[in-house]
C-alpha cells in the first residue's frame, strides 16, 4: 500500500524479516553477524555468558574460550587465556599469551606467547615476546624483555629485566638480573644479584653471588658467595668467595678463591692466588 507510505516486507524480497535479519543487496532477508575472518570484543560473566556488564573482556579467535567461572579478565589475542577456567584478575596481549593457564590468579602477560605453559603459575608478570614462556606452576616472577627468564618452570621469586635476562633459568629462585643477558645461562641456581650488561652472564648453579656493573663476575659458573662492583670487576673468575670492590678489580683474576680487592684496578696482577687483601688503586697491581 504505497499510499499508506509502507511496503508489505514479503514484497521487498525473500526469506523472513524480522529485527535480526536485514535485506540484503541481491533482495533476500539474512541474519546480521561477522563476516569472514571478522572478529569482535565480547564481554562475558564469569560463567562464560554473553552479557553487557560481563567482567571479562574477550577478543581474538578461542581466546577465554574455556572462562566457567572466571572473572575480571581481559584477553586480547588468537588463544590468549584459552584454558582459564576459574582464574581472575589475569591480562593476557598478544599472541597465545597466557594460553594453557586454567585457575592461576593475577597474571599479566603481554607479548606473543608470554607465560604460554603456565598452568597453575599465579602473581606474575611477564612483559615481551618469548617472556616466561615456559613457566608452568612457578608464582612471584617478573619478567620484562625479550626471552627473559624464558626457560624458567618452577623457579619463584625471580626478576629478570632486559633482554635474555635469566633466560635459561629453570628451577632457580629468588634472583634478580637487571641488563642484557645479565644472568643469562642460569639454571638451579638462587639468591643471585646481576646488574649490567653481561654481568653474571655465565653463572649456572652458583648461589648467593652480587655483580653490579658491565661484564662484573661475567665468568663465575658454579662457585658461590662472590661479591664485585664495578666495570669488570672479577671479569674473569671462577673462583669462589672473592670480594672485589672498583673498576676492574682483579679482572685477571681466575681461579683465586677468598680474595678481597678494593679500588681501581686493585688485585689486577692476581690470577691464581688465594686469601689476598689488597685495598687501593693499583694495589698488587701487575
Amino acid at each position: 500500500n504505497l499510499s499508506s507510505g509502507t511496503v508489505a516486507t514479503a514484497r521487498l524480497g525473500s526469506g523472513t524479516a524480522s529485527s535480526a535479519n536485514y535485506l540484503r543487496g541481491d533482495g533476500t532477508w539474512a541474519a546480521a553477524g561477522a563476516g569472514t575472518g571478522e572478529q569482535f570484543v565480547k564481554l562475558e560473566t564469569a560463567a562464560g555468558a554473553a552479557a553487557n556488564n560481563g567482567s571479562n573482556t574477550i577478543a581474538g579467535y578461542e581466546s577465554g574460550l574455556a572462562i566457567s567461572d572466571g572473572s575480571d579478565n581481559t584477553f586480547y589475542g588468537q588463544r590468549t587465556g584459552k584454558a582459564i577456567n576459574t582464574g581472575d584478575f589475569c591480562t593476557a596481549v598478544g599472541s597465545e599469551a597466557l594460553k594453557t593457564a586454567t585457575t592461576g590468579q593475577n597474571n599479566t602477560a603481554i607479548g606473543s606467547v608470554a607465560m604460554q605453559n603456565t598452568t597453575t603459575g599465579q602473581h606474575n608478570t611477564a612483559v615481551g615476546r618469548y617472556s616466561l614462556t615456559s613457566n608452568t606452576t612457578a608464582s612471584f616472577n617478573a619478567s620484562l624483555g625479550f626471552s627473559s627468564l624464558y626457560g624458567n618452570t618452577t623457579g619463584a621469586q625471580n626478576t629478570g629485566l632486559g633482554a635474555y635476562a635469566l633466560n635459561t633459568n629453570t628451577t632457580g629462585s629468588n634472583n634478580t638480573g637487571i641488563g642484557y643477558k645479565a644472568l643469562y645461562a642460569s639454571t638451579t641456581a638462587s639468591s643471585n644479584t646481576a646488574v649490567g650488561y653481561e654481568a653474571l652472564t655465565a653463572n649456572t648453579t652458583g648461589k648467593e653471588s652480587v655483580a653490579l656493573g658491565y661484564k662484573a663476575l661475567t665468568a663465575l659458573t658454579t662457585n658461590d658467595g662472590c661479591a664485585a662492583l664495578g666495570f669488570e670487576a672479577g671479569l674473569k673468575t671462577t673462583g669462589g668467595k672473592n670480594t672485589l670492590l672498583g673498576s676492574e678489580a682483579c679482572k685477571e683474576l681466575t681461579s683465586g678463591t677468598n680474595n678481597v680487592a678494593v679500588g681501581w684496578k686493585t688485585g689486577d696482577g692476581i690470577t691464581t692466588g688465594s686469601n689476598h687483601v689488597a685495598i687501593g688503586s693499583l694495589a698488587l697491581g701487575s
